[in-house]
């Protein structure tokens, strides 16, 4: 089961999303399509990371919004509270043209750990969920361990590793404030 943000709805996970929003500023017209602010790597400031793009835009991350359940819009105040943070950082972006926001629903789960593994309350069910923000990074290493683990070949230090990612590892699965029921969904 790797199914993002969505996963407690099908399994009794501790798992809820958190809502997070970015966007993606232009360079003005004259500057070198490579210049990204005068920005040569991902720069974190405070609440804030820019990340320089080969086409001279800048991407601006992230909100970071818990009690926004299953609500995937981008809105003025994210937007705002996102463009504020990234100019403090580069005052330079200040001239530069908003070209893209978006959102989305990072997978979560109380400690901010992924599930990884067998879920004990399904037959031949494997888990891989709840990566919060690192999911990109973290993804190609942990279907390894969890086919591994399918496979029966996981090696003794791998085993050990994933163990700290067990499915079950929350006693108990509590309502939280931060993950109201996923909207039905039309065919």
């Amino acid at each position: 089961l790797a199914c993002g943000a969505w996963a407690r709805e099908l399994l009794p996970l501790a798992s809820f999303p958190i809502k997070g929003q970015m966007l993606r500023l232009r360079p003005p017209p004259g500057h070198a399509q490579r210049e990204a602010g005068g920005l040569q790597r991902t720069l974190f400031g405070d609440g804030v990371y820019l990340i320089p793009r080969r086409d001279g835009a800048v991407v601006v991350g992230a909100t970071e919004e818990p009690g926004a359940g299953y609500d995937r819009r981008a809105t003025a105040g994210g937007v705002a509270q996102l463009l504020d943070k990234a100019v403090a950082a580069a005052p330079v972006l200040a001239d530069y043209t908003l070209d893209e926001v978006w959102a989305g629903l990072r997978p979560t789960t109380p400690d901010r750990m992924p599930l990884l593994g067998r879920a004990s309350s399904a037959l031949n069910l494997h888990v891989a969920a709840g990566y919060h923000r690192n999911g990109i990074l973290l993804s190609p290493l942990c279907a390894k361990l969890v086919a591994d683990g399918i496979e029966g070949a996981l090696t003794e230090q791998d085993a050990a590793l994933l163990a700290h990612f067990e499915v079950e590892r929350f006693s108990r699965v509590q309502p939280s404030p931060a993950a109201p029921p996923a909207p039905a969904t039309s065919s």
